[in-house]
């Protein structure tokens, strides 16, 4: 009823750890938790597990992470909605954090914080091919520390933000967001219906978002439906919003609507 895997607290990962084909349901701790340490020659892979949980799905906390090809779902009941994120990278044993992770193809739905949040420091991190749905943030970046190298490609981020009805929990709804980067790649990602029924309270609705990153290149993404129909009663509302201190930014051969465009709508075949 809480845990299904945990590898917490004094754990030190000498060589592989294979942590794959596993069917979780319930849970309303982290399913999957390794908060250990990672040491120099070791590698962790969570790799094809189906969750169906109450709580977080995957957290990570080692140096040499892959989490690919799983399936996670936030359920519950309105008397015990889900919690938190799908999958997190936290900080665990090793306080400084990872240095190289990889989040991989995975499929992620329901989740009220984020579908993927990253909430510890990494050196080189990619996150690439993950399809993100009905969660109150999409790839979130918001480290204890500071971040190297961050490249987030080709993932599908859909029906981020509270749906109709329900109360926007305040702060942000982003489709990806990232903090304290040195460096960000956002290249050829999709991501619609981001914070369509945000409501008073939400300082910021965006696709992407970055902040103090001094290197960003945001590239090739297709951005549509972000923010409600109406006005946003307080905060800020943008397609792509870079906020500084930053040294180089490059942003081009972005798709960026506010609206949905039916297709052949303009008279195209």
């Amino acid at each position: 009823t809480r845990q299904a895997i945990d590898l917490a607290g004094t754990v030190y990962h000498l060589l592989g750890t294979y942590i794959r084909g596993n069917d979780v349901v319930a849970c309303r701790d982290a399913a999957i938790s390794l908060l250990g340490s990672g040491l120099s020659a070791s590698g962790a892979h969570v790799e094809d597990n189906t969750l169906s949980v109450n709580g977080p799905g995957i957290q990570c906390a080692l140096n040499f992470a892959w989490i690919q090809g799983n399936r996670v779902t936030g359920t519950g009941t309105p008397d015990r909605p889900p919690r938190r994120a799908g999958i997190t990278l936290m900080n665990g044993f090793d306080p400084t954090g990872s240095d190289k992770s990889q989040v991989l193809a995975n499929q992620v739905s329901d989740f009220p914080d984020a579908g993927i949040l990253i909430a510890s420091p990494v050196r080189d991190l990619i996150c690439k091919l993950n399809i993100i749905d009905r969660c109150g943030n999409g790839i979130v970046l918001q480290p204890s520390g500071p971040v190297g190298g961050v490249s987030i490609e080709n993932n599908h981020v859909n029906d981020i933000g509270p749906t109709r009805g329900q109360a926007s929990p305040g702060g942000f709804i982003h489709g990806t967001s990232v903090r304290r980067a040195e460096t960000a790649n956002v290249v050829g990602n999709t991501l619609k219906r981001i914070g369509v029924f945000a409501s008073r309270g939400v300082s910021s609705v965006a696709g992407i978002a970055h902040f103090a990153v001094r290197n960003s290149r945001v590239t090739g993404n297709d951005i549509a439906e972000v923010g409600p129909t109406g006005e946003l009663s307080a905060g800020e509302l943008g397609g792509i919003i870079l906020h500084g201190p930053c040294l180089q930014n490059d942003i081009h051969g972005n798709h960026v609507a506010r609206d949905a465009t039916p297709a052949g709508a303009d008279g195209s075949r």
